[in-house]
């Protein structure tokens, strides 16, 4: 590496350095208008103005404008004197850190004091996948339980079916032959024996 390459690694190094740039600062806008609230446009935003590479947003509803979301950003910071002068006025809170998106529309930029960190993040989506096939597990298990539900439903309505039927059978048998059952007591006992001949028969 040639002299002069060396010398102007270091300018740029020293320069650098000058800034004084926080990559640990979060920002979050209150006001964000629903067709401007995704993840693209947003990062597209900050990558075109040189201010940062936005690694993760978290939209949340306005507590009061409903057409309105609240964007918290998590960014990698580039390093140059626009990004040192933009981080200034966030942290000074008689300052007020706007972000020209569409001109003359802007964004206003604070500061977020309590970041969500990215482990927490993959946490809860560990979580919601979690609960998702356990849901899905249970969702099976329920439609195997109906499943079988419906086929002893089933056999059961078949089994009165023939039940009724052999009670039919035999309530039209006994109305053709009135004499089958017959009392065969001689002594006074009653029995309801069948006799072929519908006679009494002696004790």
């Amino acid at each position: 590496m040639c002299s002069e390459t060396v010398f102007i690694n270091n300018i740029i190094e020293s320069w650098n350095a000058d800034h004084n740039i926080d990559n640990n600062l979060s920002i979050y806008i209150p006001h964000v208008l629903e067709k401007y609230a995704n993840l693209e446009y947003i990062k597209n935003c900050f990558h075109k103005l040189d201010i940062a590479q936005v690694i993760r947003i978290d939209f949340h509803n306005h507590q009061y404008l409903k057409n309105d979301k609240i964007c918290f950003i998590h960014m990698k910071w580039y390093n140059n004197s626009m990004v040192h002068n933009l981080q200034s006025k966030i942290m000074d809170n008689n300052e007020d850190a706007k972000l020209v998106y569409d001109d003359p529309k802007y964004w206003t930029l604070l500061q977020n004091k309590r970041p969500i960190e990215n482990t927490f993040t993959e946490r809860f989506n560990n979580l919601q996948n979690s609960m998702f096939s356990y849901n899905k597990g249970i969702s099976k298990r329920m439609h195997d339980l109906e499943k079988k539900n419906f086929i002893l439903e089933n056999r059961l309505k078949e089994m009165e079916s023939l039940n009724n039927l052999q009670y039919s059978n035999s309530v039209t048998i006994k109305e053709n032959n009135p004499n089958i059952y017959t009392n065969n007591s001689c002594c006074g006992m009653v029995s309801d024996g069948w006799n072929p001949y519908g006679e009494s028969s002696s004790c």
